[in-house]
């Protein structure tokens, strides 16, 4: 059987050609053995097989050639195979017949390679050997020469050389394989132009190189010229073929993109991520590049940096590390020839600052945005030094929707309540939100009446009043007004955000408010008056009393007044109402609207009353009633003190021994007044929870708590 069989591929058919090296030769060495010639008895086997098979592989020639044929082989080196006949050859013999075979070229030896079956082989078996060129032949004739010498094991000789001759012409060398490809590697063609293919064939030297294109249609189509020049016809994908034309039936394809149309970068817009602009020295910070249009056929860019009073490096992939602190200037330029660039300034700081605070507001620290309208948010960053201060923006819906763009632009979609929240970009996660008011529609102030509180329009020279305004609608969308004053014949100064009016000079001055976006405006004239020394009051009644002095104090300072005849009346009882004016006057509380109970709402002192029911210093009995000419007990007085001075409640326990009569409500603000000697007891140790407390009495626990 041959060395090589390889149908169909770029080695040649094998050769089998049968070698009557010996011929008549054999026979009378046959014969010579039989006469004893050899010195042995018997007859001897032949050398070779009469009949010795010798195959060449690799190449080609016409198979039966007998010896001596000129077989025309290539000139890759030929393997000739030289079978000997059974049980002629051993080990021993086989070394010294090694040198009895040889390769002529006219008369010049070719050098070979001499070798056998390996060792393991049965001798009792056909045994070969293997006769090699070591390098390739050129064209022309040869011969292969088997040594007269040629023993057996028996030592019996050839006794005559005998050759076998071939020639060598060129051979064909199949292709193995074709890769296709665009020029400069280009997958994509645009419509209506052309790209020229190209097919890499292996090996080098094959015989014939040249291949057969073709083109079939994918989702586009496309025309492909014999030199392999492919030009769109529509909009897809195609597949390009290139098949050997050395009947191989070796081919490569290759899957190309019809574009519709070359487009052009025309915009390049450069950020840091999660849009830093900022990057630590020595650290990394990953630059981004949005190349407009999205359609554009080449959306590459080449990255560059150059260096401000920065310096710093940045990869093919756009990665920019700091190398000095300062600022640097990155640049992304397009690489479809356009031309068009994008550069950011970015700042290389010396070490990282994060985020700690972020506070989120409304331009003019607005709170609302009408319905379809836009409001400008705005983040205040802390600390100012930060290394990455950017934000990104978010809007949560609540009863109302908005959106908001990455710069904080708001724009209100439902009327509502939204929540915007600014989060830090620096990955600190601190984050900042405002609730803001989505408002129906845009509703102007178009009046506004101004007033001085509880409607009064006069005030002392140096001493304050409270400026209203009635604004209506009462639903416009921006309702604030700033306030002004005007001198006329008196003089005086006010705060434009609070309206808090002092006079400055007798005589009149005249008050304005305006509001700023319709420009509607309202106005009142106030009168400031001379400054009123009050009389000095002298009581009859008082000279001997127990608690004259805190009396005198709280008259003077105007919480509680005589009677028209000059007396006070010092052990007279004080009613719930008359107590809570006092109370109130005392410690200068300021006017609250509170509840109006169903039996104060045309007492005198309801708005007194209603004060400190808003405080939370009286109650009622229940929702409608608080008895405010029921006098008051030691106990009602004792909580209500305590109250009016915000004392922390003490023990609710006391040592009075009618304690037990103490209501369990009032016994922890008895104990609280107790321990700051607002109140006391009786010389026989009762307190008396609920006996009426009287003038003297409340005046004093009130002096006594205002220390």
């Amino acid at each position: 059987m041959p060395l090589y069989r390889q149908k169909g591929s770029s080695f040649l058919s094998s050769l089998l050609i049968v070698m009557l090296l010996f011929m008549s030769g054999l026979t009378a060495i046959s014969a010579g053995e039989g006469g004893g010639t050899g010195g042995g008895g018997g007859s001897n086997p032949p050398l070779l097989e009469s009949a010795c098979l010798a195959t060449i592989s690799n190449n080609t020639s016409t198979a039966g050639a007998s010896l001596g044929s000129n077989m025309k082989l290539s000139t890759n080196p030929p393997t000739i195979r030289i079978q000997f006949a059974t049980n002629v050859v051993d080990d021993t013999v086989w070394s010294n017949n090694k040198g009895c075979f040889s390769m002529r070229q006219s008369g010049s030896t070719i050098p070979i390679t001499v070798s056998r079956i390996d060792s393991t082989v049965n001798f009792a078996e056909r045994n070969y050997i293997f006769i090699k060129p070591t390098e390739a032949l050129s064209s022309g004739s040869y011969s292969i020469l088997v040594d007269a010498g040629l023993k057996s094991k028996n030592t019996v000789s050839a006794g005559k050389q005998q050759s076998v001759s071939f020639s060598v012409a060129s051979s064909t060398v199949e292709i193995t394989a074709i890769t296709v490809s665009g020029v400069s590697n280009a997958s994509t063609v645009v419509n209506g132009k052309t790209l020229q293919m190209n097919a890499t064939v292996l090996p080098g030297n094959a015989s014939d190189r040249s291949v057969t294109w073709s083109v079939t249609s994918g989702t586009g189509m496309a025309t492909i010229s014999s030199s392999g020049l492919l030009k769109g016809t529509k909009v897809g994908t195609v597949t390009v073929t290139a098949k050997a034309k050395d009947g191989s039936g070796i081919k490569g394809s290759k899957l190309i993109n019809v574009t519709a149309e070359e487009v052009a970068v025309t915009a390049i817009t450069v950020s840091g991520l999660n849009n830093a602009s900022t990057v630590v020295n020595g650290k990394t910070l990953q630059m981004n590049a949005t190349v407009l249009p999205v359609n554009a056929n080449d959306p590459s860019v080449t990255w560059s940096v150059a260096s401000g009073t920065g310096s710093g490096t940045i990869s093919s992939s756009g990665l920019l590390k700091g190398t000095k602190g300062g600022t640097v200037t990155v640049t992304a330029i397009a690489k479809d020839g356009s031309g068009i660039k994008g550069s950011k300034l970015i700042n290389v700081t010396a070490e990282a600052v994060a985020v700690t605070t972020i506070t989120v507001s409304g331009s003019n620290n607005a709170s609302t945005v009408l319905n379809g309208k836009t409001l400008q948010m705005n983040a205040t960053v802390l600390p100012k030094n930060a290394n990455d201060s950017s934000v990104t923006w978010s809007v949560a819906s609540g009863t109302g929707t908005a959106t908001i763009s990455s710069s904080g632009l708001l724009k209100g979609t439902k009327a509502g309540t939204v929540t915007v929240t600014a989060k830090a970009d620096d990955g600190s996660g601190i984050n900042g939100s405002q609730e803001i008011t989505v408002t129906k529609e845009e509703v102007v102030v178009s009046d506004i009446t101004v007033s001085g509180k509880d409607d009064v329009t006069t005030l002392i020279n140096g001493e304050t009043l409270q400026m209203m305004a009635t604004v209506l609608p009462e639903d416009a969308t921006d309702p604030n007004v700033s306030w002004s004053v005007t001198p006329g014949t008196g003089s005086g100064t006010i705060d434009p955000i609070t309206g808090l009016l002092t006079g400055t000079g007798v005589g009149t001055v005249t008050v304005t408010a305006t509001n700023e976006v319709s420009g509607v405006s309202g106005t009142i004239i106030v009168t400031v008056n001379e400054t009123v020394v009050p009389p000095v009051i002298e009581l009859s009644d008082i000279s001997d009393c127990w608690a004259a002095t805190n009396i005198k104090a709280l008259v003077d300072a105007g919480a509680i007044t005589g009677y028209p005849d000059g007396s006070f009346k010092p052990d007279n009882n004080i009613s719930r109402a008359e107590f809570a004016v006092v109370l109130v006057k005392a410690f200068n509380l300021e006017s609250e609207g509170g509840k109006v109970f169903a039996d104060t709402a045309d007492h005198w002192a309801q708005d007194y009353i209603a004060t400190a029911q808003a405080l939370g210093i009286v109650n009622g009995y229940d929702n409608d009633y608080f008895g405010p000419n029921d006098l008051i007990t030691r106990e009602q007085m004792a909580i209500m003190i305590v109250k009016a001075a915000k004392l922390e409640d003490q023990s609710s326990e006391t040592a009075f021994s009618d304690d037990n009569e103490i209501s369990t409500w009032a016994k922890s603000g008895i104990s609280t007044a107790l321990a700051h000697q607002i109140i006391t007891g009786y010389p026989d140790n009762t307190f008396i929870p609920q006996g009426s407390a009287t003038r003297a009495e409340a005046v004093t626990a009130i002096v006594m708590a205002l220390k």
